[in-house]
């Protein structure tokens, strides 16, 4: 993956959340709003750690296995930081289910704002 469309999606995934977070205002209230900002939060931080862990892949700072073993931990942490979020400190639900959408968002309007790579190479 392109170091062009890897940033899209990051921006795409934080703007995402920005919207998502309006939208969870205008449906539920604050209380969702900022639940929906806060999973919004943990989907760009998501998707930064994933970028961070393929770059140091890249730069033969892991194995294989060694990556493998990375995204387990970033997984793990992943799902314990969302149930600590909604489950322990109490932020909205619907407001965080709607805000963790953002992460799939940000991917799809990544690629498809990312212009084809030979229209990149010719840009450069």
């Amino acid at each position: 993956m392109s170091p062009h469309v890897t940033q899209r999606i990051l921006a795409c995934t934080a703007a995402s959340a920005l919207l998502l977070t309006g939208v969870a205002f205008a449906l539920w209230g604050a209380a969702a709003a900022v639940g929906a900002l806060a999973a919004g939060l943990v989907a760009s931080a998501n998707w930064a750690a994933t970028l961070v862990l393929s770059k140091r892949l890249v730069a033969g700072m892991f194995t294989r296995r060694g990556f493998g073993i990375a995204l387990m931990f970033k997984s793990a942490s992943l799902l314990l930081l969302c149930w600590i979020l909604v489950a322990q400190i109490g932020v909205d639900f619907h407001g965080f289910t709607l805000g963790i959408g953002s992460l799939v968002l940000g991917v799809l309007g990544g690629w498809a704002m990312t212009p084809p790579a030979r229209a990149v190479a010719e840009e450069g």
